[in-house]
Order: structure tokens, then sequence, then C-alpha cells
């Protein structure tokens, strides 16, 4: 049970974070000396040209949800935490309507059933991990 929850978490940040969009890459190069805050934004917009396509986006979703950002996750602009913020930490019927249609889309978890030779390999992995802490267990 507890592998195929970890699977199903893996699945599922691993199709949110893979549409996030950033601009990690570009405020290490353009922007090493700004701290934070919506100063980060001012310095990215003076090399807009040599912006990716997801940094852009970043920036179009920071200037749409900029009210919303600011109200609900201070601080957290042109930050790791922000998608967090917006998608996790503030409920959606917080949020103004235009900025929840720009925020990225969850993926729909779907749920994975094993199949039968994937559940006799689960328990003998379980029944060995068992039997292993019981010998450990019996040795002390």
């Amino acid at each position: 049970m507890w592998i195929q929850i970890l699977l199903l978490l893996s699945v599922f940040f691993a199709g949110v974070f893979a549409e996030t969009p950033s601009c990690d890459n570009e405020y290490g190069e353009h922007c090493p000396t700004v701290e934070a805050g919506w100063a980060v934004e001012t310095c990215l917009l003076k090399v807009k040209s040599s912006l990716s396509k997801p940094c852009l986006d970043f920036i179009e979703l920071q200037q749409t949800c900029k009210e919303d950002i600011e109200k609900h996750c201070g601080g957290k602009e042109y930050t790791g935490d922000l998608l967090v913020c917006l998608t996790e930490w503030t409920k959606p019927d917080n949020l103004s309507e235009v900025c929840r249609d720009k925020l990225p889309k969850k993926e729909e978890k779907v749920e994975r059933t094993l199949s039968a030779a994937e559940k006799m390999k689960a328990d003998r992995r379980r029944k060995a991990r068992k039997e292993a802490a019981n010998r450990v267990k019996k040795d002390l």
C-alpha cells in the first residue's frame, strides 16, 4: 500500500512541477544581485527578449495575480513558494477569477491498480521487511 501511495505522489508531483513556469535560470544569470520581490520582475523585464517562454509565462502569471499575491502571498513573489502559496495555501475562492484561470492546472490523480504479479512482489517485499524487523528486535 505504501508503494502505491509513494508512486501516486511521485506521479502527481512530477505532473505538477513539470508544468510549473519559473525564471530560476534567468534570475541567476541576469539578476544575481537583486534579492527578491517585485524588483526581480523589473530586472527581468530589462532583458525580456532573452527570456525563455516558461519565464515569460511566470512573469505574466505574477502580473495577472499581483493583487492576489500581495493580499495572500506577500513576500513570495518570484520565489519557489509562490505557486504553492497560490495553489495550496490559499483557497481558490479567495483568489480573483483572472488569477485562478492563469494558474497551472493540476492533472487529475489517476489511481493505478497493481497487477497480480506486482501485488505478489509487493507482498514478498513486505514479508521480507517484517521478518528482518523481527530478527532485529530479537537480537536486541
